[in-house]
């Protein structure tokens, strides 16, 4: 079960008194996926399972350890680790979920509850997942080869940005959340998004050194180049240098930033009719100064120099990030004097014949910086540079992630001279965090124990062997659950069949077909093609292994890889031996399929077995 919370622990214990007699010794995980530990100042510390003495520890180990002493039968195994991409080659491999026979979701986020749910699609596993928001709470039921998953609905992105106007949130907060918003966007854009831009550039028109260098000579204009020659000509090569980094992004958010805004609105602007520019809620920002003996100052420093650190591929130590280091260095730092932009520094308009002129001088820059890079033996040919981006975690402490959201917020609070906040409210407003109902969670969790029952009874159909048994009957017995306590109200629906879509040639799947092809490491690519063709009476056209393409037709060089062994083009984990394509085929104007004339056909992935 991945989640030790509020309804993972409901959960546990819940389950055990409802089956109290059935003993087993199949061992019952509980995964602690945010490895948070229980604070004083949490509504954890109000929970079924928790005491006044708990507080500090990991909440998995102390689930664990009060679920024994309830049931001193139970045969249960905490993880204080969290399940992701990270901890997939060990210990939560395929293998792991293929011995489970129930996964329970009790997560608080929907990355978590997509990543989970995806495994279980791909090991054909029953997914009991729910969930709360305040009086609001749902179950949902996912049996194999009969339901859609919790991945086939999408629901509107929660954005708590998207409820502030731009302005608002770009140059004229009121309110401390305004500035926690914006300290959120600029961690997402600083420290994920633009990593993750600078890498598909690289991936898209590289992804060597040389191959890149040869596609910007051949093109001036192309989407990105901005952003990565700014990326590349800030580029640290040590511990000093990503200090001066985070120094001059201190000087830019908060000092320029605000002397920019004054150029153009002075703090007696007047507007037409004799009204001030400057009246509530707008409020006139005030330069600040960066002063190394200010612990908000040196907290940011702090923070963005570990961040700037991680996505450079600088290591930093917590010797670097000591106070007395950080002041001693930041005192070399040069800061750059401002220079006001004018008024496309506030309103920015569409691009225009110079922005294009100047997309083009960083183009060559660009190539002029590799080709130094090259001459000076910084940077081989086959080279390939590449950022580490950042995924926001909350609960993780030593990740600088609140502290820098919590840094910036309130820096951006005092130029604004707007009352700070504390660190528990950043990271409350920050990570979305709202305090769970213990009555809701209770509603909660005994109706998802009810349908966990069912899946128990069901189990020996939910093979390959007996799938044929899933029928519409089956189906009905479950019951997905939607209600909020505060009308009161709750629904039950039944689950939502897997849809079917007949592909062309004949060929009818779900989510729940999986197509193998199982190789060896002399396979070439044209014996995978041919593999699939015997195999499945279709013909490979393309082949992506993520983002990467591993052939298509069309790009130079690619025809000459049918012959090469297959390998070559994969980047193979140590840990399993297969890789999930995504592949293309060829189509027929006579074949009949779902897409119609003209539309994308989406065939299911392959898991190719290497060794």
């Amino acid at each position: 079960m991945p989640g030790g919370g509020a309804i993972g622990h409901f959960c546990n214990v819940t389950r055990k008194l409802r089956l109290k007699q059935a003993r087993s010794s199949a061992p019952w995980h509980s995964a602690d996926v945010n490895r948070f530990q229980i604070e004083f100042n949490s509504n954890l510390n109000r929970q079924f399972l928790f005491r006044p003495e708990h507080i500090t520890k990991s909440k998995s180990e102390v689930g664990a350890d009060r679920i024994r002493h309830i049931n001193p039968d139970i045969n249960i195994k905490p993880y204080m680790m969290r399940v992701s991409p990270a901890t997939q080659k060990a210990p939560f491999t395929d293998e792991f979920f293929r011995k489970q026979d129930i996964v329970i979701n009790a997560l608080d986020n929907v990355e978590a509850r997509k990543y989970v749910d995806q495994r279980c699609v791909t090991t054909c596993k029953p997914l009991l997942d729910s969930g709360t928001l305040s009086t609001k709470g749902h179950v949902q039921v996912v049996v194999p080869y009969l339901t859609e998953s919790y991945g086939s609905q999408r629901d509107p992105v929660e954005n708590a940005s998207d409820s502030i106007p731009f302005c608002t949130l770009k140059q004229f907060p009121a309110l401390m959340e305004h500035c926690i918003e914006w300290a959120r966007e600029k961690f997402q854009s600083s420290f994920s998004q633009k990593p993750d831009s600078f890498n598909n550039f690289w991936q898209l028109n590289g992804p060597s050194a040389g191959q890149l260098l040869q596609t910007l000579q051949g093109r001036n204009h192309m989407d990105g180049i901005p952003l990565v020659h700014k990326l590349i000509s800030a580029w640290p090569k040590n511990f000093t240098e990503v200090v001066f980094l985070a120094r001059s992004k201190f000087e830019k958010y908060f000092n320029h930033k605000a002397q920019q805004l004054l150029t153009m609105f002075p703090e007696d602007h007047m507007l037409e009719g004799g009204v001030k520019f400057w009246t509530s809620p707008k409020r006139a920002p005030t330069a600040l100064i960066f002063d190394r003996d200010n612990k908000l100052h040196l907290a940011f420093l702090r923070a963005a120099c570990h961040l700037y650190g991680n996505i450079y591929g600088i290591p930093v130590t917590k010797a670097d990030l000591a106070e007395e280091n950080l002041r001693n260095l930041v005192l070399t730092a040069p800061v750059a004097p401002f220079m006001s932009k004018g008024e496309e520094a506030v309103i920015k308009e569409a691009p225009t014949a110079a922005a294009v002129s100047h997309t083009g001088n960083e183009a060559k820059q660009l190539v002029h910086y590799l080709q130094s890079s090259m001459a000076r033996g910084d940077c081989a040919t086959g080279d390939t540079m590449t950022m580490h981006p950042e995924s926001f975690e909350k609960d993780d402490d030593s990740n600088a992630h609140i502290d820098y959201i919590y840094a910036a917020a309130n820096l951006r609070a005092a130029m604004y001279k707007i009352d700070q906040a504390s660190r528990l409210h950043v990271k409350r407003i920050a990570g979305r965090i709202v305090p769970a109902i213990a009555t809701t969670t209770a509603c909660v969790t005994g109706l998802a124990c009810l349908e966990l029952v069912k899946l128990a009874q069901d189990l020996d159909k939910m093979t390959l062997d007996g799938k044929h048994l899933l029928t519409e009957r089956v189906l009905g017995r479950y019951k997905n659950t939607f209600l909020n306590l505060a009308l009161p109200v709750i629904y039950f629906s039944e689950p939502g069949a897997a849809a079917r879509t007949n592909l062309p040639g004949g060929i009818s799947v779900t989510l729940w077909d999986q197509w193998t092809i199982t190789g060896n490491p002399a396979f070439t690519m044209q014996n995978f093609i041919d593999a699939v063709k015997a195999k499945y009476n279709v013909t490979v056209s393309s082949i992506l292994l993520g983002s990467k393409m591993v052939y298509m037709p069309f790009m130079p060089g690619h025809g000459k890889r049918l012959g090469q062994t297959f390998s070559t083009y994969l980047d193979l984990p140590d840990s399993e031996d297969y890789l999930d394509l995504s592949v293309d085929m060829e189509t027929d104007s006579n074949m009949d399929g779902d897409g119609g004339d003209g539309d994308m056909v989406l065939w299911p992935p392959i898991r190719y077995y290497f060794r």
